[in-house]
């Protein structure tokens, strides 16, 4: 995770390589020598306003990060846990009624909308 552009996406994605940054750039990376100086290992650091320390929980995917404190990490585990659990309970029960429209995804992601048309012409 960096607080920058990275470069060459494509072959860290193929290496199954996640990095996770504010963004992607075409420029040539100049030597770091003398540029780049380690001052610490493990210590905590801020990213984009954000202090994180060794332990925390880092998440990521396409969508995003998430940095979890480790001191609410268990705590938050669990919340997320009940939330997917009444969200798939929701889902569940929306299923039988609705119809899903994905006439709307212009992504390639697996994003799907109901529409309370769809929703109305079921229960009809």
């Amino acid at each position: 995770m960096i607080s920058a552009c990275s470069r060459d996406l494509w072959a860290l994605h193929k290496m199954n390589f996640p990095v996770f940054g504010t963004g992607a750039t075409r420029a040539t990376p100049a030597d770091s020598l003398g540029r780049l100086d380690v001052t610490s290992i493990g210590g905590p650091i801020k990213i984009d306003g954000v202090r994180t320390k060794n332990g925390d929980y880092i998440l990521g995917n396409i969508d995003g990060v998430v940095i979890i404190p480790l001191e609410i990490a268990e705590e938050a585990i669990k919340l997320a846990g009940e939330n997917t659990a009444a969200k798939n309970w929701r889902k569940a029960s929306l299923l039988p009624k609705c119809s899903v429209n994905t006439e709307s995804c212009n992504t390639d992601r697996d994003a799907v909308s109901f529409t309370e048309q769809n929703c109305q012409e079921k229960r009809s």
